[in-house]
């Protein structure tokens, strides 16, 4: 804002000093912001988070809640100022006055109002907190009266699961299954008469929800007898073929089916699970999706109903000693057991072409290990999803990538979700190679593209003083990526020292063979002294869409070896910075006592030590998209109290960032 200003006041200047060569009328006054500071009150009959032990399902304001409040033109964030834990609460911001205001609870960049209709989103993936719902989930809606007063509306349902009998158990996760859609975007027409009620939007896919525990966090709520009460928000709507069923951590499960159920908006609904009636599964993931639960990779759904018999395979030490290449090109989907003896050398997993490849023991990883680069072939079903699998990349020393994608190739997905990567010195984990018939590409020759790059929830680990360590590199053929998503990953340095040539996407300087993307998504991930030196982290012809957020970059080894002092996440060469962006909340630490390491930024001095900019966009003359930060927040403090990475967990108050494990 105070750069905003500078430029403002500059524009002032310039304008005064040539006004004798430019006609008043001809000047246009600049547009002031229309909106002003304004407060909302939020009344008795508000809903957002539970009251542990009431039974009537009453909820109250939390801390750190954040609402929408549309103003016919805007969709302006107000956040509480005060009433966390009470009925009533106020909430400040700025909106434009003498208007009919609309409310959302929670607040979303993405929501919007059409006419007086709301559009928003419910989240597929949801966490366990306790004796009440994820927060900011509880979708609610109000109409201001005339003194800005909101009585708010619940147009979601609460789904309350209650486990008994857990005293030898704990629950993984609860899965919930219907015939229509039980989260994602969603409608609420302002115009009906109260209730108000979400709608599922038509057109999309059918989404389920994944209710994520922590069993340590579980352990600590069930009270003596064993006994848990979990919390899920759900679209209301009438269901048939409801489906619950509770993972526990042992691989057994419980599950319960309705034909047809109501779930109202406003209500409470409750089911009773007993663990100790639970169906014993001895097979791990096999075993649970070969009784029709569902097997998510990347948050995406798999279900034996996808698949016919004979593309569902177990290896396992008595069946096989190895995986074999005749099953990479069927669309199978392979579960792997942590003790297949061919997966821990060099075995023969050759080119793939379409294939899921799961560890089968959510504690235990298979690993994966070869001497020449996994080969991905095909002509639009291409994929190679992989999920639960440790790639100990070393072997491939001599390789330029280890996944190599043919230029002549369409691939759909290449996907990586909760994986162990170890990868080794001047690599790339994912490359496009030259063209099939080994010629340069020139203009005019097929190449390949990949529709989705998904990696999510990885350990990734690189050697300090790594050159080129690339996750992605495409620098001899032009591609194009549509989804490229990095989500809750821990880039990791391994040794003393650190790994300065990092990149997510590499991509040539020329225009021949730059890289365009359509969207672009890195968000939770934390960086080990990792730095994107040499331009950016991401290297692009054109980016359409970016949401780079609550990204953690720590560096606690010296950086007095590293040349550029810019350390930036995205850089376009010849095309658009991406006109929609949400590019805010990231947090970067490099410890001040290091050599060149950051001033203290109060301090005054004619020759201060070289400043390190972590920064979002590369190119300083780009104005960022509304709502996006120029640079990370730096942090004065050791997000990580005292430097401990054994765990990679933040302090407290920057528990929100990073890798969220």
């Amino acid at each position: 804002m105070k750069k905003n200003l500078i430029l403002l006041a500059g524009m002032a200047v310039l304008i005064s000093a040539v006004s004798c060569s430019i006609e008043e009328s001809n000047i246009d006054p600049i547009p002031a912001d229309p909106r002003v500071p304004m407060t909302f009150t939020a009344g008795e009959f508000t809903k957002t988070s539970l009251v542990p032990g009431d039974n009537e399902n009453a909820v109250l304001w939390s801390a750190g809640d954040a609402i929408s409040i549309f103003d016919g033109t805007n969709n302006n964030e107000f956040t509480l100022t005060d009433g966390a834990g009470t009925a009533s609460a106020k909430f400040e911001g700025e909106a434009v006055p003498d208007k009919t205001y609309y409310a959302l609870y929670p607040y979303s960049e993405t929501a919007s109002l059409s006419g007086t209709t709301i559009t928003s989103s419910l989240p597929a993936e949801q966490q366990y907190v306790g004796a009440t719902f994820d927060t900011m989930l509880n979708p609610s809606v109000a109409v201001a009266d005339g003194n800005n007063n909101l009585a708010f509306h619940n147009v979601a349902s609460i789904l309350q699961i209650n486990v008994s009998g857990l005293q030898s158990k704990s629950v993984r996760e609860i899965q919930i299954s219907a015939d229509k859609s039980l989260t994602g975007e969603y409608t609420v027409a302002m115009s009906n008469t109260e209730p108000y009620a979400a709608v599922a939007s038509t057109g999309t896919e059918i989404s389920g929800l994944r209710l994520l525990v922590d069993s340590a966090d579980m352990e600590t709520e069930q009270n003596s007898e064993g006994n848990i009460s979990c919390y899920a928000v759900v679209l209301p709507g009438t269901y048939t073929n409801l489906k619950i069923s509770v993972i526990y951590s042992d691989n057994s499960y419980s599950e319960k089916s309705f034909e047809n159920v109501t779930l109202a908006a406003s209500d409470g609904n409750y089911v009773n699970v007993d663990a100790s009636q639970a169906t014993a599964n001895e097979q791990g993931l096999y075993g649970l999706f070969m009784a029709g639960q569902d097997i998510y990779i990347g948050g995406k759904a798999y279900n034996k109903s996808q698949f016919t018999d004979d593309q569902i395979i177990h290896y396992t030490a008595s069946t096989s000693s190895a995986i074999t290449d005749n099953n990479y090109g069927t669309g199978n989907i392979i579960f792997v057991d942590s003790d297949v003896s061919g997966t821990t050398s060099n075995g023969t997993l050759g080119p793939i072409r379409n294939v899921i490849i799961v560890g089968n023991d959510p504690v235990n990883k298979p690993t994966l290990r070869k001497n020449n680069s996994f080969i991905i072939k095909g002509d639009g079903d291409a994929r190679a999803i992989f999920a639960n699998i440790k790639f100990d990349l070393t072997p491939l020393v001599n390789q330029a990538f280890s996944f190599s994608i043919g230029a002549d190739v369409v691939c759909q997905e290449l996907v990586f979700d909760d994986c162990d990567i170890v990868m080794f010195n001047n690599h790339a984990l994912i490359g496009l190679p030259s063209l099939s018939n080994g010629n340069s590409y020139t203009t005019g020759d097929a190449v390949g593209s990949l529709a989705n790059l998904v990696i999510t929830n990885c350990n990734i680990t690189i050697p300090a003083g790594s050159t080129n360590a690339l996750i992605f590199s495409s620098t001899s053929n032009p591609t194009d990526l549509t989804n490229v998503i990095f989500e809750n990953n821990i880039f990791n340095c391994s040794g003393d020292g650190i790994v300065q040539t990092f990149r997510l996407i590499n991509s040539a300087n020329n225009s021949s063979t730059q890289t365009n993307i359509e969207k672009i998504f890195i968000s939770n991930n934390t960086f080990i002294n990792i730095v994107y030196d040499n331009s950016a982290a991401v290297i692009a012809r054109n980016i359409e869409q970016a949401m780079i957020t609550k990204n953690l970059l720590y560096i606690n080894k010296s950086l007095v070896d590293v040349s550029n002092a810019y350390h930036s996440m995205l850089r376009v060469y010849e095309g658009t910075y991406p006109a929609i962006a949400n590019c805010v909340d990231n947090i970067a630490y490099y410890d001040r006592s290091l050599p060149n390491g950051l001033p203290d930024p109060t301090e005054e001095t004619p020759n201060p030590p070289t400043r390190y900019y972590f920064r979002i966009f590369n190119n300083n003359t780009f104005t960022p998209a509304t709502g996006s930060a120029e640079e990370f927040d730096l942090l004065d403090t050791d997000p990580f109290e005292g430097g401990d990475l054994s765990t990679f967990t933040p302090a407290p108050e920057y528990a929100s960032y990073g890798a969220q494990r």
